[in-house]
């Protein structure tokens, strides 16, 4: 836990942020090039959001790696959205203007989340869905993106690899 508090704490946070997203999205285009639609998914830091010029970083990547805005979706905690004001906001708004999809990292408020999504005209995506019930009590909360263990376990990119050439496409490379 040291580990991640310093982290945190230090401008490393931006440098490991930039590197996992940057590696996410060179992985989204090799399987894009073997399927079109794959999406990936990426948690962002409270810390990254406050920098300014994430979003024109962000941008940069997606441009660097030729993945649709669209096929990224940035998870970020709920407190990021209470903050009306600022350099988070900021970036969201403009995460989101681009086209970028923007996910909140925890359950325990799902309805606020739905309403807050509603009223901002945000698609929201619930995490962590393993029954049925839950899926049934998503959907009627106006959710109409769920992941979670009930579709599938967390798979490495060689898994989602073979996932995309048993589709039958054939081309590309990995």
């Amino acid at each position: 836990m040291l580990i991640v508090a310093e982290v945190r704490a230090g401008e490393l946070i931006h440098d490991l942020g930039r590197a996992v997203l940057r590696t996410a999205l060179d992985q989204a285009a090799r399987w894009q090039a073997l399927h079109p639609g794959p999406e990936v998914a990426v948690d962002v830091s409270p810390a990254q959001l406050q920098r300014p010029g994430f979003a024109e970083e962000v941008a940069g990547l997606l441009a660097q790696t030729r993945v649709r805005a669209g096929d990224l979706c940035l998870e970020v905690t709920e407190g990021v959205l209470l903050e009306p004001h600022g350099t988070s906001s900021a970036n969201l708004r403009a995460l989101h203007e681009s086209g970028v999809r923007l996910a909140v990292d925890d359950a325990l408020i799902l309805r606020a989340v739905a309403d807050l999504g509603r009223a901002r005209q945000c698609q929201v995506l619930a995490e962590g869905v393993e029954t049925p019930e839950q899926r049934r009590v998503l959907a009627e909360l106006g959710y109409r993106q769920a992941q979670g263990f009930l579709w599938s376990r967390p798979a490495g990119a060689a898994a989602i690899t073979d996932l995309l050439r048993s589709a039958g496409v054939t081309t590309g490379s990995a």
